[in-house]
Order: C-alpha cells, then sequence, then structure tokens
C-alpha cells in the first residue's frame, strides 16, 4: 500500500523456509528488513520503474496515485534508496563498496555470501587496513557455488597479508549482503561483493545512516561472528598444490562468476 518495504538478501525459496522437506545443507542464514517512512516510495518507484521496463511501457501508464501516499516520517534512521545496473545506475554498487573502503576511519565490516571482487578493490581494502583501519569480511564457510568459492579463497592470501581479516560463518550458508563503517552507516540490499554485482546485474540496496537501525547491524555482526571463525594466513599459504591450482583457475573466471 505504498507505506511498508521490505529488502534484504531473502529470496522466494523453500531454502529460506527452513522447513522439514529441505535438508538441513540446502537450508539458508539471511537478513531482512521491514522499512518504513518517506523511503518506501523510492523503493516503490524503482519496482515501477522495473516492471515498466520488462513491460515495455512508461512508469506513469502502470501505477497509480494510491501507491504514492503522503510519506509519514517514521523511526529514527536516514536511509537513501540506491537502484544498481546497466542503463540505470550503471557503477552504482561498485561506487558504494569503493566509497565504504574510501571513507572508513575505524572499521569496516563486509558480509557477502560471494567475494570476488576484483584487484582493484582488494587493493583498496588493503590500503584501508594499512591505514589503520580494522577490515573484517565475513563470508560462508559453506557455498552453494563452488567455482565461487575457489576463486573467492584465491583472494584470501593478498588480502591477510595486507592485513584484512576473514571469517568464515560456519552452519547454515549464509546469504546476508550488508556492510557497516565506522558503526555509523552501512548497507543493506541484493549486491554482493563481487564483479557481477558491480559491473552487470539489476540490484536494490539501501544506506543507512543512525538510529537504531546501527545498533541492531551491530549486534547482527557481533551474532555471525560469535558463529564463525578467523582464516588463519598459515594455513592459505601451506594450501596442497591441486587445491591452489583449482582456486587459481577459478579465479580467472572471477569477471563473470
Amino acid at each position: 500500500d505504498g507505506r511498508i518495504a521490505y529488502t534484504g538478501g531473502i529470496n522466494i525459496s523453500e531454502e529460506n523456509e527452513h522447513s522439514s522437506k529441505v535438508p538441513p545443507e540446502r537450508r539458508i542464514h539471511d537478513l531482512h528488513c521491514r522499512i518504513t517512512g518517506p523511503a518506501v516510495s523510492q523503493f516503490t518507484m524503482s519496482f515501477f520503474r522495473d516492471w515498466a521496463y520488462v513491460n515495455r511501457k512508461k512508469p506513469a501508464r502502470i501505477s497509480v496515485p494510491e501507491e504514492f501516499p503522503v510519506p509519514l516520517r517514521s523511526g529514527d534512521t536516514t536511509i537513501r534508496v540506491l537502484a544498481g545496473g546497466p542503463g540505470n545506475r550503471n557503477y552504482g554498487t561498485r561506487d558504494l563498496f569503493f566509497a565504504a573502503a574510501a571513507l572508513a576511519e575505524r572499521s569496516l565490516t563486509i558480509l557477502s555470501p560471494y567475494l570476488v571482487p576484483g584487484q582493484d578493490y582488494v587493493e583498496m581494502l588493503r590500503m584501508a587496513a594499512a591505514r589503520g583501519v580494522d577490515v573484517r569480511i565475513i563470508v560462508p564457510r559453506h557455498n552453494n557455488h563452488g567455482f565461487v568459492a575457489l576463486a573467492s579463497r584465491s583472494l584470501y592470501g593478498d588480502l591477510l597479508r595486507g592485513g584484512v581479516r576473514i571469517y568464515e560463518k560456519k552452519g547454515e550458508f549464509s546469504h546476508i549482503k550488508a556492510l557497516l563503517v565506522d558503526q555509523e552507516w552501512g548497507f543493506m540490499g541484493s549486491s554482493n561483493c563481487d564483479n557481477r554485482s558491480f559491473r552487470l546485474n539489476y540490484e536494490l540496496d539501501f544506506c543507512f545512516e543512525g538510529g537504531r537501525m546501527i545498533r541492531e547491524m551491530r549486534d547482527r555482526i557481533r551474532e555471525e561472528l560469535l558463529h564463525s571463525e578467523a582464516v588463519d594466513l598459515y594455513a592459505v599459504e601451506h594450501r596442497n598444490f591441486v587445491l591452489r591450482m583449482a582456486q587459481n583457475l577459478c579465479s580467472l573466471l572471477s569477471p563473470i562468476l
């Protein structure tokens, strides 16, 4: 009704339901958000733009005024919606991730199911760590895409040697997509920390600053870390030859993974 929006990583799938029909190894751990207030109209407009695109019609011809009620103030968090993708804001997601690495002064925590961002972003994270930022990345230990997992782990050595800390979430596959900068602002949505989200995919995210959302994200990150294990640089550098070759071969596919 133009008053409530839901956004985050959760898909409409059996794996997200945690029902008895789905084996435990296929269940997905995720994070979603209920939003009220003026930002909802931005989500509504993004939906109608996408709907108009696939129907080849103008948004004004398929939406009605009732979908855009007068915005009502709600909560204590400031939100900005960011839609990215070809023909829209081509590098919106990429710009957001790079801005987080460039602007962080004390801490940067990234949660992403897929970590294949390209060497330029790896260097940005290393530079952030070099200037004293506590950079942490939380990824799932068990990934639902084997090639992506191998390509992601090919980056571990460079990141760890540069001072970035990496944690692997144990248990169910974690599909959370979020980040938090200096405990002050962050983002949630559909974007991964990978080349597809940076350059190819249509994505919809939102940035948030201040209020209850910051506290809840900080608590969620603490909970994720409690169920994660730090990746050890010695173990990464002493991988067996076959595994190292598989990871490096998959890294060649990273622009399209």
